[in-house]
């Protein structure tokens, strides 16, 4: 793997345009996944001797014990490095695999497969404190995109499990125990599905160097933070007050929620004092007579047969409503005759459209059920974008020094059918050495690794 730049010397706060290139040994082009760091060394210090993703998967992973310096031994301008191999495989107490004894065992894992995340739990009666078998168990997840609604049975020990649940962010959780008739019953209990980091003493080796480099790099800040002193500009400018002036469109709905309708025949709000009635279920069956009846199946009082109900526009079914608080509720819409026609047949005994409160509107749930859990579940983290300051761009703002020391990262970088990949950033104010460290997989699993530099000045 090649990483070049188009220039040897930049300016600072110059563009920089990156090339890299993975290639086989018979020149073919290599379909590869990598991921990439710009630092300026003159203010981390070299690290050309640490490890990287070729040292950790060949060496650091297959012996026990601290390596100081693991690229030393992948460094072919040393020609002691075979000898300083062998004496550390000796000091560091590895040793070959008898192979004849590890097949005559059979093959165990201690751990099975993860396939994304796992809810578990159990139902007891609340007095007796014996399982439940045989009852169904309803979960949600409401924050996400797309809401996750499965569906579960305890066994004969109360125990119940979903598994291979993918999401990103925090969201909200929400698992119901209920029998046949869609009433709630037993003790639900929830096994933890929140995790205490393991205690680290681990501190940091890397030291601020304090050579001529970065020596005149903090002169250069020195000057910057002086003309911003001197001037009194600050980071921040005050705006003068804005006034918008706008008439209100009439019957347009400005609550953030996207519908696949027009305008509701009815809405509800749901407001503190309906929390009492603890589900959405319970809160269409007892507070909506005359509007909408619910026994034994959720009806129209003026139409016959099952309406369709939606929960932010995902079709959900009974079972839901009475898994889901009221607390997560911000409005319930009907609509009834022509107003369902976009839906269809299956809106032709009318909608129940639920919107559920978004981000931070969530409140706790005042009197929470023995038979329902609702509680926060962290996932998959969500991504963000490194920043990378624009400074093609005309800055009419006050000037303010950039002192980054990583100017540029990217995790996710695939190579085209050529095997090369292309990007873009900028350097930072100080001058000194820039170093381009790539690393990655090759589709064939071989460990890739690539350096480049340049000089800013």
């Amino acid at each position: 793997m090649s990483v070049a730049s188009d220039k040897n010397t930049y300016l600072p706060k110059g563009r920089v345009d990156l090339k890299i290139e993975v290639k086989d040994s018979l020149n073919n082009p290599v379909s590869a996944d990598l991921s990439m760091a710009v630092v300026d060394i003159g203010q981390l210090g070299d690290r050309s001797q640490k490890g990287d993703i070729c040292s950790y998967q060949l060496l650091e992973s297959e012996i026990q014990g601290f390596i100081e310096q693991p690229y030393y031994y992948f460094d072919t301008s040393h020609a002691d490095r075979y000898q300083a191999l062998d004496n550390l495989l000796l000091t560091q107490g590895w040793r070959n695999y008898t192979w004849k004894e590890l097949a005559r065992r059979p093959l165990t894992f201690d751990y099975t497969f993860e396939k994304g995340f796992e809810v578990s739990g159990n139902v007891k009666r609340a007095i007796t404190n014996k399982p439940i078998k045989d009852l169904n168990i309803t979960m949600a997840i409401l924050d996400s995109i797309r809401p996750i609604f499965q569906y579960s049975q305890t066994d004969r020990e109360g125990k119940f499990y979903f598994g291979n649940l993918n999401f990103s962010g925090t969201q909200r959780l929400i698992l119901s125990a209920h029998d046949k008739n869609i009433q709630g019953k037993g003790m639900i209990s929830v096994d933890s599905v929140m995790w205490v980091p393991a205690p680290s003493s681990y501190t940091s080796n890397v030291n601020v160097s304090e050579d001529r480099v970065f020596a005149g790099y903090r002169q250069e800040v020195e000057i910057e933070h002086g003309q911003l002193k001197k001037y009194k500009l600050k980071d921040t400018v005050m705006l003068n007050a804005v006034v918008v002036k706008a008439i209100r469109l009439p019957n347009k709905v400005e609550d953030g929620h996207f519908r696949a309708y027009s305008t509701p025949d009815k809405v509800f709000e749901i407001t503190n004092k309906d929390y009492g009635y603890g589900n959405v279920a319970d809160y269409i069956k007892d507070y909506l007579k005359g509007k909408i009846l619910w026994a034994p199946t959720a009806t129209f009082a003026d139409q016959s047969g099952e309406p369709l109900i939606l929960m932010d526009n995902v079709i959900v079914d009974k079972a839901v409503l009475k898994a889901t608080p009221l607390t997560q509720v911000y409005k319930i819409e009907v609509l009834k005759y022509s107003s369902t026609s976009q839906f269809g047949a299956r809106g032709a005994n009318g909608v129940i459209s639920i919107l559920l409160k978004k981000g931070n509107e969530h409140t706790e749930p005042l009197n929470p059920l023995l038979s329902s859990s609702n509680r926060s579940f962290t996932g998959y983290y969500q991504a963000r974008t490194f920043y990378v300051p624009r400074y093609d761009v005309p800055d009419t703002g006050p000037k303010k020094p950039d002192l980054r020391t990583t100017l540029f990262w990217e995790p996710n970088i695939q190579t085209d059918v050529e095997g090369n990949a292309r990007c873009s950033f900028y350097n930072a104010e100080g001058a000194g050495t820039v170093e381009i460290r790539v690393e990655g997989m090759a589709k064939d699993g071989i460990p890739l690794t690539g350096i480049g530099a340049y000089t800013v000045e």
